[in-house]
């Protein structure tokens, strides 16, 4: 039957994608009913195996097609997606889905058709003190002469150290930062061929669990692999156009900080202050909902970004993650929560092809849940972010 079988034309509206009905009877009461307006959500579902929707607190349905029915009245989306058998649980609201339709953004694909093997070669009489690869993935030899890369991106990228002695900081050190587009299955890249001298400097800053990276074209690129002081000089040219990543972490590990900056910061800004984190998380009876009461930091302009949490699940031959990401927007002015449902009770999920996912059954895992909850400061050129937490929940 047609959808506009028996309603009068007269009270049928279309405004702005949205169809508004409204049914007149004929008895003189002047009785009236109205249907919710309904909304479509496109989801771009990238490589995930299976993906589900839940609408506020309704039920879930499976996400087959990009495009799932909603009513105007409703505020927030909660998707599971399984990619590469590993589950992501992802809360935001429905505005921020339609601004930012991605499902599981980081999802890769499990096969490609144009998987190239190829070896990236120190020169002779040196070896591979850093390497890193955007694209592809790899392993050193023994020796550290030669990293094996499988390349799967159309045009990776690669950061790469290498010198005589890693260890012989007075000695020169040299380094590459370039695309690995066009290398066939089989080919054999001489590191020497692109790469600049560089030398070590002794200016990093020695914090607790400090790390430093070089960011350009998607490749993460170690700056201190040895120590927490000596670090990889590159010039303003050879980090041109790239961002460097410090972060570090307290002592007890309740506190991370992360800055992003276009040149190499040598004083690294101080721990925040804020509230007892004690029980600042709870996980329902049933195992079913995450409860986060939001963190006060006592510094201003600190800008509240979302909770993050993971949980670990295995059994004697495999084992998955299950992560989670709360958008702020989603969340009440003093907490956050989300609801899970296991993909074993999820409508058309299919365990057998899905076997390590089918592993997650509640939100605590086999161990342990950690959470994290994520606060943003922009100051000029410098993005800062700091972490909280205390630790986990079991």
């Amino acid at each position: 039957m047609s959808l506009f079988a028996h309603q009068p034309l007269s009270a049928i509206v279309v405004l702005s994608g949205l169809l508004l009905s409204a049914c007149g009877g004929g008895s003189s009461s002047g009785s009236s009913s109205s249907e919710v307006s309904q909304q479509t959500l496109t989801l771009n579902l990238n490589n995930t195996r299976y993906a589900a929707i839940q609408l506020d607190n309704g039920d879930w349905q499976a996400l087959k097609a990009p495009g799932v029915k909603y009513p105007a009245t409703a505020l927030n989306a909660t998707v599971i997606s399984v990619c590469n058998n590993n589950v992501l649980l992802q809360k935001r609201t429905l505005a921020e889905w339609r601004a930012n339709p991605s499902v599981n953004r980081s999802c890769q694909p499990e096969a490609s058709s144009n998987i190239r093997n190829v070896a990236l070669q120190a020169p002779a009489n040196t070896e591979i003190c850093s390497i890193a690869v955007a694209g592809g993935s790899g392993k050193l030899n023994g020796a550290a002469t030669e990293f094996s890369a499988r390349l799967t991106a159309e045009n990776p990228f690669l950061s790469a150290a290498y010198a005589k002695d890693c260890f012989a900081i007075n000695d020169p050190v040299f380094f590459l930062h370039t695309s690995l587009a066009g290398l066939g299955n089989g080919y054999s890249f001489d590191l020497s061929s692109r790469a600049t001298e560089i030398r070590w400097l002794n200016d990093a800053d020695e914090r607790h669990g400090a790390l430093y990276y070089f960011n350009k074209n998607g490749v993460r690129f170690e700056m201190a692999p040895f120590t927490d002081s000596q670090r990889y000089g590159l010039t303003d040219e050879l980090s041109k156009n790239g961002r460097f990543e410090h972060s570090w972490q307290n002592g007890n590990n309740t506190q991370s900080r992360r800055m992003f900056s276009p040149t190499f910061n040598k004083t690294l800004p101080e721990f925040v202050d804020h509230n007892d984190l004690t029980s600042a998380a709870s996980v329902a009876q049933d195992g079913k909902t995450l409860t986060v009461t939001i963190p006060q930091i006592k510094q201003p302009d600190w800008n509240f970004s979302g909770i993050f949490a993971s949980a670990s699940f295995s059994d004697k031959s495999s084992s998955t993650r299950l992560s989670i990401e709360i958008s702020p927007d989603a969340c009440s002015d003093t907490n956050c929560s989300v609801s899970f449902e296991s993909p074993n009770a999820l409508p058309e999920f299919n365990a057998q092809t899905n076997p390590t996912a089918a592993l997650v059954t509640h939100l605590s895992g086999n161990s342990s849940l950690r959470w994290k909850a994520r606060f943003q400061q922009q100051r000029g050129d410098i993005n800062d972010t700091v972490e909280l937490s205390d630790k986990s929940l079991f």
